[in-house]
C-alpha cells in the first residue's frame, strides 16, 4: 500500500513538473502599448515554465489589481494554457511614452513583486519574497519612452498583485487657508505612500464630518484612488485666530491626533485602534496657527472629523498718552500682546463732550516689543488751549470699546510778533509766530497806505524765528501786516530811525 501511494505522488508531481504548454503563444519579449500590458505567465516561480500570456490595463488607463480567482489554488486561464494558482509567476511588460512629469508608482504583491523602468536591468522597487500582501512606492521624474518590466511570483496561499501609476509629486508641507483643510491621502497607515489631496471644510467654516463610503471601498483623491481597509491622512490648515478662548473637538474611527504647532505636539491625541470617539482641547488662542489633524484607519469603520469655536475677548489697553510737538498732537498707546483688535478710531474733542474722527490705525501697523504692541497717531491741526482725545478699538468681530479720555494742554500763546520794532534803514526785521501759518502773505506799507514790500510762504513754521532783508527805506514809519488762510494775523507799526 505505502509503495502503490508512493507511486501515485511521484506521478503527480511528475506530471507537475513536466506540465508544458508548446502551443503557447507569444514571444515572452514583446511589449504591450497603449497603457495595456503583456503578462507572460509561467507554471512555477522561476519564470522557466511558459503556459501563456494574460493582459492587464486597459487604453487610458495602466493601473491594475489582480487577486487570480481570491482563493489559495484555483484554474487560470491565460490565452495559452491554464495554471493552478498555488505556485506560479508573470512576467509583465509596457512600453509607455511619459510626459514631461513628476510620476509615482505603487506596487503591491502577495508573494513577490519588483518593478523596472529600463527592461529589467535594475529594479526600482520591489519586495521579493514570500509574504502577506504588501506595497511600496517610489518617485521619479520622466520626460519620454519607458519600458517597464514588473515581475511577480506566487509560492501558495493568497495570490495578488497590483500596480498603480500617479503623475505629480506633491509638497506635502503646503498649508491649507481661508478655512478649506488640505488633506494628504496615504494608501498605508504610516505616511508613506502618498495618492493624491482631498479638501474638506469649506470659506469661513473649517467644519468637517467625513465617512469614507465604507469599510472597503474605492475612495478617490486628486490623483490616485486608495482602498478603504488601511490608509492614512494628513490633513493641514493655516489659521489666523482672533484673541479667544477656543474650544477643539476632534473625532476618529480609528486613531486620530490634533496638533496647532505643525505636528511638533499634539494637544489630542488618541492614536490607537478603536470604535469612532472623540477628544477635546480648550485654551486662550491669538495669532496664526499651523493646525494638523492626522488620522489613519485600520479596517472596518472608517471616519474622521473636526469641529471649533471661540469666544473673541475684548481688547486689553494697557497705556494711553499724548502730548504737543512742534504745535501739533502726538498720541501713543499700548495693547497687550493678546489683543484682537482689527483697527483704532482716534476721536478728538474741544470740549470732552461731542467727539469727532480725526484718523484710523490698523492694529496690523504697530510695533511688538516684549510687553505689548504699541501705536502712534499724530494729529496735524495745530491748537491753542485744551483738546480731549480718546480712542474707539474695533475688534476683529466688530465690537466696539473706547478708551478712557486724555486731556491735551498747548499753552503757547499762538499769535504772531515783529521785532525790533525800532529799526535802521537796511537792517533785517525778525517774525515769530507761535502756530504754524500757512499761505503766508506779509505786506509793508508807509504812512500813506503805499506798499514798500511785499513777500509770499507757502508755510511758516511755528515756534520758529524767521528773518527779512528790508528794502532802503526811509526815515518814517510803516505797518507791517501778516496775512495767513485764516485772516490777518497781524499789524505792527515799525519806525525806520
Amino acid at each position: 500500500m505505502k509503495s502503490g501511494k508512493l507511486l501515485l505522488i511521484s506521478l503527480f508531481f511528475f506530471g507537475r513538473l513536466s506540465a508544458q504548454c508548446p502551443s503557447a503563444p507569444g514571444d515572452e519579449m514583446t511589449y504591450g502599448s497603449n497603457d495595456t500590458w503583456i503578462g507572460y505567465v509561467y507554471d512555477n516561480d522561476d519564470f522557466t515554465n511558459y503556459m501563456g500570456y494574460i493582459n492587464e490595463g486597459t487604453p487610458g488607463q495602466m493601473n491594475f489589481d489582480q487577486s487570480f480567482g481570491n482563493v489559495d489554488e484555483t484554474t487560470y486561464p491565460t490565452v495559452g494554457c491554464s495554471i493552478q494558482t498555488n505556485s506560479f509567476a508573470i512576467r509583465y511588460k509596457l512600453y509607455k511614452v511619459f510626459a514631461d512629469d513628476d510620476y509615482t508608482f505603487t506596487v503591491g504583491g502577495d508573494d513577490g513583486y519588483r518593478l523596472s523602468l529600463d527592461g529589467g536591468s535594475t529594479w526600482v522597487l520591489g519586495d521579493w519574497g514570500g509574504h502577506a500582501y504588501t506595497s511600496s512606492s517610489v518617485s521619479v521624474h520622466l520626460n519620454g519612452p519607458v519600458s517597464l518590466v514588473l515581475e511577480y511570483f506566487d509560492a501558495g496561499g493568497g495570490q495578488r498583485i497590483s500596480f498603480q501609476a500617479c503623475n505629480g509629486i506633491f509638497d506635502e508641507s503646503v498649508y491649507g487657508t481661508g478655512d478649506v483643510w488640505r488633506g494628504y491621502v496615504y494608501e498605508n497607515m504610516d505616511f508613506t505612500a502618498l495618492k493624491g489631496i482631498v479638501f474638506e471644510g469649506r470659506a469661513g467654516n473649517p467644519f468637517f464630518d467625513r465617512n469614507f463610503g465604507g469599510d472597503d471601498v474605492t475612495y478617490n483623491t486628486s490623483n490616485c484612488p486608495i482602498q478603504t481597509q488601511t490608509f492614512s491622512v494628513r490633513y493641514r490648515l493655516r489659521k489666523t485666530i482672533p484673541y479667544s478662548n477656543c474650544n477643539f473637538l476632534v473625532g476618529g474611527d480609528d486613531g486620530y491626533r490634533f496638533s496647532l504647532d505643525g505636528g511638533n505636539t499634539w494637544v489630542i491625541n488618541n492614536w490607537n485602534d478603536h470604535a469612532y470617539m472623540t477628544g477635546s482641547y480648550s485654551a486662550t488662542l491669538n495669532g496664526s496657527y499651523n493646525m494638523v489633524l492626522e488620522y489613519y484607519e485600520n479596517n472596518g469603520g472608517n471616519r474622521v472629523s473636526f469641529d471649533m469655536n471661540f469666544v473673541a475677548l475684548p481688547v486689553k489697553l494697557v497705556q494711553f498718552s499724548g502730548k504737543v510737538q512742534d504745535d501739533q498732537t502726538l498720541l501713543n498707546w499700548a495693547t497687550s500682546l493678546t489683543s484682537n483688535t482689527d483697527h483704532f478710531i482716534v476721536e478728538r474733542s474741544n470740549d470732552g463732550r461731542q467727539f469727532f474722527n480725526v484718523g484710523q490705525v490698523k492694529a496690523a501697523v504697530g510695533i511688538t516689543n516684549a510687553t505689548g504692541i504699541r501705536f502712534s497717531f499724530t494729529d496735524p491741526a495745530s491748537f491753542s488751549g485744551t483738546r480731549y482725545y480718546r480712542l474707539r478699538m474695533v475688534d476683529q468681530d466688530g465690537v466696539n470699546t473706547y478708551s478712557e479720555i486724555i486731556t491735551i494742554k498747548n499753552n503757547t500763546t499762538g499769535e504772531a510778533r515783529i521785532f525790533p520794532t525800532l529799526i535802521q534803514p537796511n537792517t533785517s526785521l525778525w517774525l515769530q509766530t507761535g502756530k504754524q501759518l500757512e499761505n503766508v502773505s506779509i505786506t509793508i506799507t508807509d504812512i500813506m497806505g503805499r506798499a514798500v514790500m511785499q513777500q509770499h510762504m507757502p508755510v511758516l513754521p511755528g515756534n520758529q524765528t524767521t528773518s527779512f532783508t528790508l528794502p532802503g527805506m526811509v526815515k518814517g514809519t510803516y505797518v507791517v501786516q501778516v496775512k495767513d488762510v485764516t485772516g490777518v494775523q497781524l499789524n505792527q507799526k515799525i519806525v525806520v530811525q
